[in-house]
């Protein structure tokens, strides 16, 4: 049976002693502090989506799983325009926002060339804007409904206009610290939102993702999987939101206790991505605009931050790292973290408050 190590250098000895131990038997031992919850919702691109029922969409799934397609023989490559909003910048700062941003954007690449998507996917990003003030026609909100509506207005705006030089590109993507609710009448837990099959599409190939430190890189890779077809696990199909120990990308939500190691896509999601691949409305994807993509780094996250680093692009500059227990929150062999394992004291007033990542 495969088992995940860590080696961790002791503190304060002269012959560099190394601590070996599990991952399995880490996170167990974790304490249990949280039961909260955050999601993602679901816009579709096609009226008649949002009006599936679930007899529909299981009735849309079965054909699906019967249907016969060709496979893809050659690889898509999906260009991006990252768009990173001014209180993001602001807290992250001018000169780690961008290093911070592509960091991100290289862990979601990494997450679509996960062989268990079932197809080549290159994930680039074709241009990095930064929304130092707020451009005319955008407008960034805690409503989520209304900022995804807003943002893809104004990114399909600024494509048309001819004195802009901003490339041509797949899907948008927007970056914000706001804290997103899906709509005026619901509660602050949702952490993105994007269109059902608006890859390619110039008014629907958008998304809007909360910044939440490295881990939002999940939330991106889930929002361009709506955008490249896939619905949540469990919403209209068989399969569920993990498979063993290993939770799956298009889960509905993402709970605190989750603390499983590195996610993966599910059957249904291959299969679905795989369905909006074979059709036209994926043709932009096999076109690629020209120009230079921007360099990812090659350096590991988890080399690039420290588990410091890593608390305070979560809760700020007064966060660090809770010493109390024996976490890597991101493997130095690794590109993707260890979602809910970050613990950190967050200093207010000469007080500790003890979090955990996931709230």
């Amino acid at each position: 049976m495969e088992e995940d190590y860590f080696i961790e250098p002791m503190a304060n000895t002269k012959k560099q002693p190394h601590l070996v131990y599990k991952r399995s038997s880490l996170l167990a031992s974790l304490p249990q502090t949280s039961t909260s919850s955050r999601k993602c919702t679901l816009t579709s691109s096609h009226p008649q989506d949002r009006e599936h029922s679930k007899n529909t969409k299981r009735q849309v799934w079965r054909e699906l799983i019967h249907r016969q397609r060709r496979s893809l023989d050659t690889e898509v490559t999906v260009q991006l325009l990252v768009v990173v909003d001014r209180e993001m910048i602001n807290f992250h700062g001018n000169q780690s926002v961008e290093e911070y941003v592509l960091t991100v954007m290289n862990m979601v690449a990494d997450l679509f060339r996960d062989p268990s998507i079932g197809t080549k996917i290159n994930i680039e990003v074709s241009k990095l804007m930064l929304l130092y003030n707020m451009p005319k026609g955008l407008s960034i909100t805690h409503h989520g409904d209304r900022t995804l509506e807003s943002f893809c207005k104004w990114q399909q705006w600024i494509t048309k206009d001819k004195s802009s030089e901003n490339p041509t590109y797949d899907g948008a993507v927007l970056l914000t610290r706001k804290d997103i609710c899906a709509n005026r009448f619901s509660a602050c837990d949702t952490v993105g939102m994007a269109f059902l099959h608006g890859m390619c599409d110039p008014k629907k190939r958008c998304s809007v993702s909360q910044d939440n430190g490295l881990n939002v890189a999940f939330t991106v890779a889930h929002e361009i999987g709506h955008n490249l077809g896939a619905y949540h696990d469990g919403d209209g199909n068989t399969c569920p939101d993990s498979a063993g120990s290993t939770p799956h990308l298009m889960s509905s939500q993402w709970l605190a206790r989750n603390r499983r190691g590195t996610m993966k896509w599910s059957w249904c999601s291959k299969a679905y991505i795989r369905s909006f691949l074979n059709s036209k409305g994926s043709n932009c994807l096999r076109n690629h605009a020209i120009g230079k993509p921007l360099e990812l780094p090659t350096e590991l996250p988890g080399v690039a931050f420290t588990v410091d680093d890593q608390c305070k692009q979560q809760y700020g500059n007064r966060a660090r790292h809770c010493h109390k227990y024996k976490v890597l929150p991101l493997s130095v062999r690794e590109s993707i973290p260890i979602y809910g394992a970050i613990f950190a004291d967050v200093i207010d007033k000469n007080n500790l408050e003890f979090r955990n990542s996931s709230d």
